[in-house]
């Protein structure tokens, strides 16, 4: 297993930022008013996308204009050259494109690390609105399995 070394990823509209120790002690808390942050941020996932650091997971915050308005990163380390991610968006924020330009800045920034050869990332079946993300980011699904989706790139 590897661990990686998280950076700051700038696109177009859009800024994730590593998220460090004394942030995530925060958000674990349910105390983000330390943060400027969107309403709907923190999300339904955001806690155990947090929690996932444990296991060598690496987090980013994603900010617009200095508003935090999501979250994105691996679900854990590299293991065999493969790395899986996850993301998520305050519901306000959904719809707008910010979905697909994390993803894909995230994808490239990963795909840029020698020690990853595959990333994967898995949705419900029934939620269109990540699995458009997904593809549009340069992700092709892979398979369905009790409903849940594998998407590859």
């Amino acid at each position: 297993m590897t661990r990686l070394d998280p950076e700051v990823i700038q696109t177009k509209r859009l800024v994730l930022v590593p998220l460090d120790d004394e942030i995530a002690e925060h958000i674990l808390r349910g105390d983000v008013l330390c943060l400027d942050h969107t309403g709907g941020w923190p999300h339904a996932d955001t806690v155990d996308g947090v929690r996932c650091r444990a296991r060598g997971a690496a987090v980013w915050l994603v900010g617009l204009g200095g508003v935090v308005i999501g979250d994105c990163g691996t679900v854990g380390p590299i293991e065999n050259g493969t790395v899986e991610i996850g993301f998520g968006l305050a519901e306000e924020m959904r719809g707008q494109g910010y979905g697909s330009e994390l993803v894909a800045a995230l994808a490239d920034w990963l795909d840029g690390r020698d020690e990853i050869d595959r990333i994967i990332a898995t949705t419900r079946a029934e939620n269109v609105g990540s699995r458009r993300v997904l593809e549009r980011a340069g992700f092709l699904a892979e398979g369905e399995s009790d409903g849940v989706v594998r998407y590859v790139r």
